[in-house]
Order: C-alpha cells, then structure tokens, then sequence
C-alpha cells in the first residue's frame, strides 16, 4: 500500500523496457510536466543512450525493476517477454503499462491479471496503433479540417507486419 501512496507526490518517475515502440512512450513521458524518464531498457547500452540523450539505460531488464525509485513502468517490449517482465516487476512497481499485443496466450494473459490482483498492480493496456505515422496523419487531416466537418467516419485497416513479427 505504501507504493500506492507515493505514487501522489509531485513528481512521478518512469521507466520504459524496449525502445523500438517504447521510444514514442519515453519521449512523450519527458515533455509531461510531473514526470520524468529515469531509466531505459534496451538490448544495447550504445543503443538506449544514442536515442534518448542522458537517460540510464539498462541492458537487463532483471537490473532496471530492481531500481527503487520507479513509480510507473512501461513494458513496449516484443509481447513474448511481457508476462516475464511483469511477473518480476508487479512486486514492487505498482503501476504498468503494457503494449500490445499483451501476449499470444490467453495463458500468460490470465497470468498477469492474477498477479495483478494478487500485488495490487494498475495496469493499462495500450492501443499499439495509436503512434502510427498513417493514424496522426489522419489525424491531422481531420483536425485540419480539410475534409469538412465529419459526421461518420468508416475504415477498414490491413497491414502486412513483417516475418518475424509472427516468429
């Protein structure tokens, strides 16, 4: 509960594992007032300091959820590393943010919502496309107005993800 509590200071401190996707995460999270990027994770230590400046990046994720000062976490790593990844982390961090997709189990899903249950996590789940060049493109087109004031709006979405996305 102490955990909980802390979180309410003026100050709250995230960490992000995997900066592929997480990278959108971890530059948003330095432009918000009230909260501050203290830590990375990424394979390479070259790789987390040349894409985010002064940051302590970590190459092991076991490493970074040690760290004491994290309030809030964000897992945007490839989804066959989520459960492990909050399995260690939900003991002492108590507020997560997962990536999608979660997991290709409904297994490792019901995993991490009885650890959630059992530490007290928060956890929210992300809309991956949400960063997606094509959707703030669209955005911006609505926004612009370019098309008029929209009163409905229907899509179908159909992408082709690389090989190794399905490995």
């Amino acid at each position: 509960m102490e955990r909980l509590v802390k979180i309410n200071r003026n100050l709250i401190k995230f960490a992000v594992v995997g900066l592929n996707h997480g990278k959108k995460h971890a530059e948003s999270i330095m432009k918000i007032k009230g909260c501050e990027l203290i830590a990375t994770c990424t394979r390479t230590q070259v790789l987390g300091q040349n894409r985010l400046g002064n940051i302590n990046n970590y190459t092991s994720y076991d490493e970074l959820i040690r760290c004491e000062e994290i309030d809030a976490l964000i897992i945007s790593s490839p989804h066959h590393y989520t459960l492990d990844i909050f399995k260690k982390a939900c003991v002492n961090i108590k507020y997560i943010f997962l990536e999608k997709p979660v997991s290709n189990t409904v297994k490792d899903i019901e995993e991490i919502k009885k650890l959630a249950d059992k530490y007290n996590v928060k956890v929210l789940i992300g809309h991956h496309r949400r960063f997606s060049s094509a959707i703030e493109k669209l955005k911006a087109i609505v926004e612009s107005k370019e098309l008029g004031d929209l009163v409905a709006f229907n899509c179908l979405w159909c992408l082709k993800k690389h090989t190794g996305y399905y490995q």
